[in-house]
């Protein structure tokens, strides 16, 4: 009992520990802006990497040849499963069908390989339920995203 409460306390206090930052999530941005490159990767597909963390993540990013100049245009983020890969969701989902029609953006966002104690996987969402051991930020990875797709 002693022991199960040890480790529960000592989870509680690394968990609840955060590291801080003296750069502001500006600078971070600019940093990630200075470092994101884009190649084309197929009809109206960008795939653009940049490094996040110290981690280097890519997406694809479609543009229908239809998109209207709007500032407003709706944006879809297009996840893949546990162990996939956006390239291999982009290729059956057909959604570049459907932005056609309806005028919106397509973000396929690849995950990152996930190798703890517990498991491992070419790529995964770290959703903080069983890829515990995982200590990739994929929350701000998307927010990233969202603005660099934001200036585009």
């Amino acid at each position: 009992m002693k022991t199960r409460l040890f480790i529960a306390c000592y989870f509680l206090l690394l968990t609840s520990c955060s590291g801080g930052s003296s750069q502001s999530n500006n600078s971070i941005y600019e940093e990630v802006v200075a470092t994101e490159t884009c190649i084309n990767a197929g009809t109206n597909t960008k795939k653009c990497t940049f490094r996040h963390e110290n981690l280097e993540r890519f997406y694809y990013i479609y543009k229908p040849v239809s998109l209207s100049q709007n500032n407003n245009v709706p944006l879809l983020f297009a996840l893949h499963g546990y162990g996939s890969s956006a390239a291999f969701h982009k290729s059956y989902t057909q959604y570049e069908v459907i932005a056609e029609e309806n005028q919106f953006i397509i973000v396929y966002p690849q995950g990152y390989k996930l190798d703890t104690i517990l498991t491992n996987s070419s790529s995964h969402w770290n959703s903080g339920a069983w890829t515990i051991g995982s200590n990739v930020d994929d929350v701000d990875f998307i927010n990233t995203v969202i603005e660099l797709v934001e200036d585009k």
